[in-house]
């Protein structure tokens, strides 16, 4: 879990642009999960970059890490433009792009939520979002908790 907190010091330089406030809820003593450095790294970075240019000026991003069950859930929550809950079931579908004028001018791919969704897949997790436009979005991604040998 030093992902996360290695995560807020690299963009602390884009956090401090928007003038953004960084909450880290994420207890010492976690469940070890199997998962690639790299690849785990590339989650996440994918999440605070979202988490971070969907924000509005002085807003939040919390970042949690619980265990529910035998499982991992790992949460970034923003304060940002929330999504349409029309757009919702399509923000993970590969070159999707949000409708929202707003959202529209801000660059992007659409290939970052497809390849989130993918990684999480391929460490047997899996990603989920909630959402409320121009309230804010939370992504909470499971992991199953490495079983002891």
């Amino acid at each position: 879990y030093r992902i996360l907190i290695d995560l807020v010091t690299f963009m602390e330089n884009e956090i401090t642009l928007k003038k953004l406030k960084v909450v880290c809820d994420i207890p010492e003593t976690l469940p070890k999960i199997l998962g690639d450095i790299n690849t785990l790294t590339h989650l996440f970075t994918n999440l605070m970059s979202n988490a971070i240019k969907y924000n509005r000026e002085g807003g939040q991003i919390t970042i949690r890490a619980t265990t529910e069950e035998d499982q991992v859930v790992v949460s970034i929550i923003d304060t940002g433009s929330g999504i349409d809950e029309n757009e919702l079931p399509h923000i993970f579908d590969e070159f999707y792009r949000s409708k929202n004028e707003k959202v529209q001018k801000i660059p992007g791919t659409g290939l970052g939520l497809n390849i989130t969704k993918r990684i999480a897949e391929l460490h047997q997790g899996r990603i989920e979002v909630r959402s409320t436009l121009n309230e804010g979005s939370q992504f909470d991604v499971y992991f199953p908790v490495l079983k002891s040998q």
